[in-house]
């Protein structure tokens, strides 16, 4: 990438001047646009970029007048400080730049460019988009909180969880649905009320969150050679960074860690990969206390509803894209034809031609040679080109409510990694019905790791210390997945070391189990060598 950067001036460290803020920073990327730069230095400060917008949806949902899980509201109401938009290469270059916003915002939007970059920046929130305090009383579907900072009653929870108030630790109970909103109660407590607090008790920290997923802070959108280095994210009302649609993408030294003093970062996952392509990088990335997935990697299943003739499938889309945005194949991606019951797949094509109808999530999709007789409406397609290589290595994932790794795709290499008081699994090899996330994967080593007291929430995925490997599908069917690898790893912990299930060819070996109840349980699978 041959840098021609446009030095950012003018910018003010008085917080209060976050509009002029984002308008010069706005104004350089548009200065670039139409001078031949490829891409901007900005001055080492701590610097407001939040805009008037960003406040009022806050106050949009904190009152009530936008529901809290109105997803479709809240994707019309895209509020992005920076788009960054088809340029042939683009770099945003930070000399410890802090920025920091408030409200409800996404910060960058890269979308067609070929060649991204983004490096030396670290983001943080004025007013994360959750709630702290301690539990004071249960009584009942009642929790009574002593909150850390005064609230006006009437904010939503669409999700809470419990934490050790001394040392920040998850304990490993989280609820998602049948939240009240917050009431105020005497003498500055507050009050909330759900059909779940098992696992919860008074004494307990507990974190409440406004909205789950709003916007990714950093976007990703049909980019390619996508470079992140040694970017810090402390807070964000939804994830951290989304790649969609995207081809090589490298993270070297990207963390998402709380700042000082805060139990949480990102709302929600700290990488979302999206039907990407070529090869996905990560190396000494830092993760910590976000409210769900370090790292999730996949493509989308494609429901076949209709047989139009040899050659021509009706489809639709049955799962929400984290982004917002419509998932469609390309033509000349292959797909995998599989089983709606089991996932597996029985049968594949090249995609001549896709039209589609993004309000309906319908598509029509034609096929370069005729179709095998056992494709039938019901069953599902995964897009086999849309499946990129993974690499984790010397990355920490530590004290975060969900999984740690979630790998949903092909020829996938997580080495020399420590996993640390995950609530779930340390590593998740899976594909999925229900949030039919795809693919069968294939050719998986996960090797040398460290996964020390993970896999011990109460709630859905806490099945191991450290890796799964299943098909969340009705039916098991060994081959499923492919080829994976779990050597020489070290996994300490309460739960069993390793399971798996759905599998052909799958080589457990070397591992080094302390304190599981069991070293490995493995089920519906198939060419099995060793059980260590």
């Amino acid at each position: 990438m041959s840098e021609k950067l446009y030095e950012v001036t003018g910018l003010s460290e008085d917080l209060s001047a976050y509009g002029s803020n984002a308008e010069i920073i706005s104004e350089s990327i548009e200065f670039c646009k139409k001078n031949g730069f490829s891409g901007i230095m900005l001055p080492p400060g701590t610097f407001a970029v939040y805009n008037r917008k960003a406040l009022e949806l806050k106050e949009a949902l904190l009152s009530g007048e936008i529901g809290a899980t109105d997803d479709v509201r809240w994707h019309n109401e895209r509020n992005v400080i920076f788009d960054i938009d088809s340029f042939e290469e683009f770099a945003i270059i930070g000399n410890n730049t802090r920025l920091i916003l408030d409200g409800l915002s996404g910060v960058f939007a890269f979308k067609k460019v070929k060649n991204a970059k983004l490096c030396g920046v670290t983001i943080d929130w004025l007013n994360p988009l959750y709630f702290t305090g301690e539990v004071i009383k249960i009584s009942g579907k009642e929790i009574t909180v002593k909150p850390d900072t005064a609230l006006k009653g009437g904010e939503p929870i669409v999700s809470f969880q419990n934490i050790d108030r001394k040392t920040g630790k998850q304990k490993g109970m989280s609820v998602f649905s049948d939240i009240s909103s917050v009431k105020l109660a005497r003498d500055g407590l507050v009050s909330f009320t759900s059909e779940d607090t098992l696992g919860l008790f008074e004494g307990d920290g507990v974190i409440a969150r406004y909205i789950y997923n709003y916007s990714p802070i950093i976007h990703f959108y049909l980019c390619d050679n996508v470079s992140v280095k040694n970017v810090t994210l402390h807070s964000g009302c939804g994830m951290g960074v989304i790649a969609h649609k995207c081809g090589n993408l490298d993270f070297d030294g990207y963390r998402d860690i709380p700042a000082l003093g805060r139990p949480m970062s990102t709302n929600t996952d700290a990488t979302h990969f999206i039907s990407c392509n070529g090869k996905i990088s990560m190396r000494g990335c830092e993760f910590e206390g976000m409210g769900d997935d370090a790292v999730n990697v996949h493509g989308f299943y494609i429901t076949v509803t209709e047989i139009l003739d040899d050659k021509t499938v009706a489809a639709t889309i049955e799962a929400a894209v984290q982004d917002g945005i419509t998932d469609i194949p390309d033509r000349g991606d292959i797909v995998e034809f599989s089983a709606r019951d089991t996932l597996l797949p029985f049968a594949k094509g090249e995609i001549a031609s896709v039209d589609a109808n993004e309000k309906s999530l319908s598509l029509v999709i034609g096929f370069k040679a005729k179709l095998p007789d056992a494709v039938k409406a019901g069953c599902v397609m995964g897009n086999t080109s849309k499946a990129a290589e993974f690499s984790a290595e010397n990355c920490t994932v530590k004290n975060i409510r969900g999984r740690a790794m979630l790998i949903q795709t092909r020829n996938a290499v997580i080495k020399n990694n420590l996993f640390e008081g995950c609530t779930g699994q340390g590593v998740h090899i899976s594909t999925a019905a229900g949030w039919w996330e795809s693919i069968g994967t294939r050719n998986v080593e996960v090797s040398s790791n460290r996964f020390i007291d993970c896999g011990y929430g109460i709630t859905k995925y806490c099945d191991a210390v450290g890796v799964v490997v299943e098909v969340e599908a009705e039916r098991q069917a060994a081959g499923v997945h492919k080829n994976i690898t779990i050597k020489n790893n070290y996994i300490k912990g309460e739960n069993v070391g390793i399971k798996a299930s759905g599998v052909d060819g799958i080589t457990i070996s070397g591992n080094t189990f302390v304190g599981c109840r069991a070293a490995c349980e493995i089920s519906d699978c198939k060419n099995i060598k060793g059980r260590q």
